[in-house]
């Protein structure tokens, strides 16, 4: 299970990691970057995402993203 996790550096910027835990231990972290402002840190968690979804396999084709609800975010937030 792969996780993003925030965390402030001794210069007072946020740092985002791309941590790993299998059986409960930390078996990867992957620093990303270091943020100093809220605009950097909005993309350096947007690189993060991508990368902790970049070895999975869509689990809807890429025609069934839409629907009547306009997206699966909506959809799965009308559930």
């Amino acid at each position: 299970m792969s996780f993003i996790r925030k965390v402030k550096t001794a210069s007072g910027a946020t740092a985002v990691q791309v941590v790993t835990k299998h059986h409960g231990k930390i078996t990867n972290i992957e620093h990303i970057g270091s943020a100093h402002n809220g605009k950097e840190l909005k993309l350096l968690i947007a690189l993060a995402e991508k990368r902790k979804l970049s070895g999975q396999q869509l689990l809807f084709k890429e025609e069934d993203k839409t629907s009547s609800y306009g997206s699966r975010r909506q959809y799965l937030c009308n559930l």
